[in-house]
């Protein structure tokens, strides 16, 4: 939401469909991979401020800690 707002694109479909789909995910992927209530508001507040980046990084955090639970 911080991006469409910096951006302007308030009136734009598509990126607050994008923005939707994103923050879904982020809650999914948060409740998957049991995360404490205050790290799931954490995740999905990073991903209501900066968008598809906050999501790709959350995947980037989720896949590196399954790797380390792993081994």
């Amino acid at each position: 939401m911080g991006l469409l707002l910096l951006f302007d694109a308030t009136g734009n479909a598509v990126m607050w469909g994008a923005l939707l789909l994103a923050v879904s995910l982020t809650v999914w992927e948060v409740r998957q991979n049991k995360f404490t209530l205050k790290g799931q508001m954490w995740w999905i507040l990073l991903v209501l401020l900066i968008h598809v980046p906050g999501y790709l990084l959350l995947r980037v955090v989720t896949a590196f800690r399954q790797k380390k639970v792993e081994t």
